[in-house]
């Protein structure tokens, strides 16, 4: 999914949730985008440049069926782990969830579903 529909929908689903979290909400909407970062440094990782726009214009125009450290169950383990000590991220978590799940829908829908992408040791 497009980060751009991420943040859309991030910012919308952040605004259902406001009146019950207040301004941690703030937290949930850029957590549910900013996970998307593990693509800017697998970018960067392959080519050694910075340029942002390049990344996502290498991603759109490249389909990797890479695994994004951000996206896998063993990163969601450790933020819910830390939740335990800082509740802040329970509302990073949160986002994140929200954010895997568009992706699993998206996958689903284009018929693009592989379970080995959430998983290092899958």
């Amino acid at each position: 999914m497009y980060v751009h529909k991420h943040v859309i929908l991030g910012f919308l689903f952040s605004l259902v949730i406001y009146p019950f979290i207040g301004y941690n909400s703030l937290i949930v909407f850029l957590s549910s985008f900013l996970i998307d970062f593990d693509h800017y440094l697998y970018y960067f990782y392959k080519t050694g440049s910075l340029n942002l726009w390049k990344a996502v214009d290498y991603f759109l125009k490249k389909e990797r069926r890479v695994i994004m450290i951000f996206h896998t169950t063993e990163f969601l383990t450790l933020i819910f782990i830390l939740s335990f000590f800082w509740y802040w991220f329970i509302y990073i978590l949160l986002g994140i969830s929200f954010h895997l799940v568009l992706d699993i829908y998206h996958s689903l829908y284009y018929n693009k579903f592989s379970s080995r992408k959430f998983s290092l040791f899958a």
